[in-house]
């Protein structure tokens, strides 16, 4: 009997040694903020003070909202807004974080609290995307497959065309499940997403392509949010009013070919304003052409394409102004055929075009010289000449653009492995690849 009972406890001992080893199951961590008066977007699934917030609104002095998250703050439109956590707020009287001040300047998290992710999860920006109308089944589809500004957007059938595809060029985050984009369409180039007319915070604006309008147009940047995390559930909201959605003409009962894409009041229910996200291809396989200068250099972006000092005609506004000290080499973006170099007296000084076939030439601009000759062939990365201030400028400076090789007018904005189209005025290019 005293044997039994021994080893009775001997196993009751072991078992209680094994569920001392067992770690406890961890809460998820979660952090109270503590706003002043201030307009906020949050995720519909968090709540204050056990109340469900709405998508957006007004909050008072100190109400606490329990998040699962943070992002760093961030300036990404003017008038201070800043993002963070799953709220987009606009506060006047600062954001508290259990009592410590959070401001844009935040570099880590505070204790406990994870790092939301900065992007719509599986979203990737490398990829072009048909997008689907749930209640339909039918995609948008940029009318006619026209690239002229102004053309409509619509659902259609699906038919695969380039009419029917989209890219996400990504501008900043709000949360773990939705982020700021502009959304490009293939078959127009670098058109864009926009709004029609000027009353775009009314019910019934219908979504259209516009010529790129760079990153400060508000009704080209888009919330793209998903409630449930999955591209399968995604909603459109304007950047400029995230009370409205993206919707079809007619609701849940359109299932025609050709109603519009409009934006509508947000609401439960209304499955067609849930589109879903299938990428069809990669979008930079290699576009062949490099930043114009050595490898590794960067350099700081002081004009964009249409930027309205002086890109904004028919011969400069899909051009791309880099600042640089007189005397930098310049390179070839891409291999071709000289097709002309010396001075000009349009006002570009000394230039060199390289022709890359169907009469379209890049154009290097502004140079101090040349060392190369017309009708030679030049290899992608070969120094071309050296960057200047002839012609008129108001400083030394790289002007490079694809232009028509016979009236130089602009052609479409260069297509580089480090940047595709897209090239912010006030920021330094990335590393150059070119070499």
């Amino acid at each position: 009997m005293k044997r039994f009972l021994a080893t009775i406890l001997a196993v009751f001992l072991a078992l209680a040694m094994l569920v001392g080893v067992v770690p406890a199951a961890q809460a998820d961590s979660t952090l109270t903020v503590r706003l002043g008066p201030a307009q906020w977007f949050v995720e519909p699934a968090l709540s204050a003070g056990g109340k469900n917030l709405p998508v957006m609104g007004t909050v008072g002095t100190g109400t606490r909202i329990t998040v699962r998250c943070w992002v760093r703050g961030q300036k990404i439109y003017s008038n201070d807004y800043k993002l963070t956590s799953d709220l987009w707020y606009r506060a006047s009287n600062g954001w508290y974080v259990n009592g410590a001040d959070f401001t844009s300047n935040q570099t880590s998290a505070p204790s406990g609290i994870a790092e939301c992710g900065a992007t719509v999860p599986g979203l990737s920006t490398q990829k072009w995307y048909t997008i689907r109308a749930n209640h339909s089944g039918k995609v948008l589809d940029v009318a006619g497959g026209s690239t002229t500004s102004g053309t409509k957007i619509r659902q259609w059938t699906a038919n695969g065309s380039a009419a029917q595809q989209f890219r996400f060029i990504k501008l900043g985050a709000t949360s773990h499940r939705g982020a700021f984009y502009r959304v490009e369409s293939k078959v127009a180039g670098t058109n864009q997403w926009d709004l029609s007319g000027n009353e775009i915070n009314q019910n019934g604006v219908k979504l259209q392509i516009w010529g790129a309008q760079g990153w400060s147009s508000r009704d080209s940047q888009y919330l793209v949010y998903s409630p449930t995390g999955s591209l399968r559930d995604v909603q459109f909201r304007p950047r400029h009013n995230t009370n409205k959605c993206l919707d079809i003409q007619g609701g849940n009962t359109s299932t025609w070919d050709g109603a519009a894409a409009l934006i509508w009041d947000c609401g439960a229910g209304a499955k067609s304003r849930s589109f879903t996200l299938t990428a069809v291809a990669d979008v930079y396989t290699d576009p062949g052409y490099r930043l114009p200068f050595t490898k590794g250099a960067q350099y700081k972006i002081t004009q964009s394409p249409q930027d309205s000092f002086s890109h904004n005609d028919a011969y400069n506004k899909t051009a791309v102004d880099f600042a640089m000290n007189t005397g930098t080499p310049i390179r070839a973006s891409a291999s071709g055929r000289v097709y002309f170099e010396g001075w000009v007296t349009s006002g570009a000084g000394i230039q060199i075009l390289v022709d890359h076939g169907d009469n379209k030439c890049a154009q290097y601009a502004h140079l101090s010289r040349t060392i190369i000759d017309r009708g030679q062939y030049v290899s992608r990365g070969q120094i071309i000449g050296y960057s200047g201030a002839t012609g008129n400028v108001t400083g030394p400076h790289l002007h490079w653009a694809m232009v028509n090789c016979n009236t130089q007018t602009s052609r479409e904005i260069i297509n580089t492995l480090e940047h595709g189209r897209i090239y912010p005025k006030g920021t330094y290019s990335k590393p150059s690849q070119n070499g």
